[in-house]
């Protein structure tokens, strides 16, 4: 609603979990997100259990070509398969972070990698979980120590509610982008 070409947008790429879909996925998400004015692009085949390495920062390529993207205002959000895809495609991508606000891994932890030192222009990385879940709980205390350690800002919002898509919490997480989008300077270097 009130997407106009004129002027450039922050977006929210939705990575969905094994086994989901993009439509789903939105479907579930955009009553979370609440009214910041935000683009929300759900991608398909984007979880960890499909052929899909890269397929996160090849969207944003492809999106910065057809619509008027705030390059400086770039968040991703995974769930489950979906988050640990973004692990790797982009937390542990030294040559991606920098395209990134705001990475938020719903469910999910450390994947297969290792991440960079933090460059110059990081993400901050959100971990919404449950502790008692082995998707979440296994991985994101290490994680988060890892990237605290290569000079990352991290946010944790950690719940009871299993593997799952936590309504408070993500709710708390848009609540987060919606003020960064209001508060930050534009950090990007002139192209």
């Amino acid at each position: 609603r009130g997407f106009s070409p004129r002027k450039k947008w922050p977006v929210v790429l939705l990575a969905h979990g094994n086994g989901g879909d993009a439509r789903g996925f939105l479907q579930q998400i955009r009553p979370l997100a609440g009214k910041p004015p935000l683009l929300l692009v759900s991608l398909e085949r984007c979880d960890n259990q499909q052929n899909a390495v890269g397929y996160v920062p090849r969207y944003l390529t492809e999106l910065e070509k057809q619509f008027p993207i705030d390059l400086d205002h770039v968040y991703a959000l995974g769930f489950s398969g979906g988050g640990f895809r973004l692990w790797d495609d982009i937390v542990c991508k030294k040559e991606v972070l920098p395209r990134f606000r705001g990475v938020v891994l719903v469910g999910a932890g450390r994947q297969s990698f290792d991440p960079p030192p933090a460059p110059e222009k990081a993400p901050t990385i959100v971990f919404v979980g449950d502790p008692r879940d082995e998707n979440y709980g296994r991985s994101r205390p290490a994680a988060a120590d890892g990237l605290r350690e290569r000079g990352f800002q991290v946010i944790l919002h950690e719940h009871t509610a299993g593997h799952s898509l936590p309504p408070k919490e993500l709710k708390a997480v848009f609540a987060w982008i919606a003020k960064d989008v209001r508060t930050s300077k534009p950090k990007r270097a002139p192209r």
